[in-house]
């Protein structure tokens, strides 16, 4: 970790500092937890699409649509966990669509294309 304090006037460096970080760990990031079966069609959809999320506990699971910027563009949560979810997109614009599902601090990710 590299921080320096300057002045903005001057652009003068007053103070730096180099900390070594130590005891860094890898984390390993996979798309979809393994006891996890995530079903997202069909795809490409054009008026509705069918999200599933099967395995895992039977608690209920909350989804959401994700377009290319960031921005949540409808979302909700499941009745139980084997329940499937058919949401209308007519809505949304034509392009990629990343479909987040998430259940008790875990995440896994599916594509979503939109076309008509």
């Amino acid at each position: 970790v590299v921080a320096y304090v300057y002045d903005l006037n001057t652009k003068i460096i007053l103070q730096s500092e180099y900390l070594p970080l130590r005891n860094k760990v890898k984390t390993i990031i996979t798309d979809t937890p393994e006891d996890w079966a995530i079903k997202v069609y069909p795809n490409p959809a054009s008026k509705h699409v069918t999200l599933a999320l099967e395995g895992g506990s039977t608690k209920p699971y909350t989804w959401q649509i994700i377009d290319q910027r960031g921005v949540i563009v409808q979302q909700g949560q499941s009745d139980s966990i084997t329940s499937q979810v058919v949401t209308d997109i007519s809505g949304l614009a034509n392009g990629l669509y990343i479909v987040r599902f998430s259940q008790d601090n875990r995440i896994a990710n599916k594509k979503l294309l939109v076309n008509r």
